[in-house]
């Protein structure tokens, strides 16, 4: 029997499939309030933190981008932003706690130009780095944050967004 038919059906499975996403749309605890809510989270990356390995994700919420470490965030040199391809960085407003990065003035921006972007890459340092040599990059792919989005604004139902819902 000739290879012909297999190879056929192997690149119709590979067209079939689609691409793995790199978010998702969950109910699991916030990590500001730890109330169980949906949240729109992007894959888990690792990074060098100074002395070993530190995990990253981003996480949006109905109020901010958040990004969450597993590792003490050193905020004192106020670099740490957040570049969607090749905008301007976007500064983050507070830490909260010592291992999330809370970006809230800029979260509409943010969410604009994930849409419209390829990577978004977070500028971080941590503590104790010393001496404090360098920021470490994690760059985050955006495929799949567009459909993403859309199941998160869907999982929000009418308080989407932050907005409640009229009558309420």
């Amino acid at each position: 029997m000739s290879p012909w038919p297999y190879k056929i059906i192997c690149l119709g499975l590979l067209v079939v499939q689609p691409l793995q996403a790199d978010w998702e749309v969950r109910q699991e605890p916030d990590p500001l309030s730890g109330k169980s809510v949906c949240l729109l989270s992007s894959e888990t990356l690792a990074t060098e933190d100074g002395y070993g390995e530190a995990r990253v994700r981003l996480v949006l919420n109905q109020q901010a981008l958040l990004a969450v470490a597993d590792s003490h965030i050193d905020p004192s040199f106020a670099d740490l932003t957040l570049v969607v391809d090749d905008n301007p960085p976007l500064p983050f407003d507070r830490l909260a706690g010592d291992d999330i990065l809370v970006f809230e003035r800029d979260r509409e921006v943010i969410i604009e130009r994930f849409r419209a972007g390829y990577n978004a890459t977070l500028q971080l340092r941590f503590w104790p780095t010393w001496p404090a040599t360098q920021r470490f990059p994690v760059t985050f792919s955006l495929i799949g944050f567009t459909r993403a989005h859309e199941q998160f604004q869907l999982c929000l139902g009418p308080e989407r967004d932050g907005a409640q819902s009229a009558g309420s």
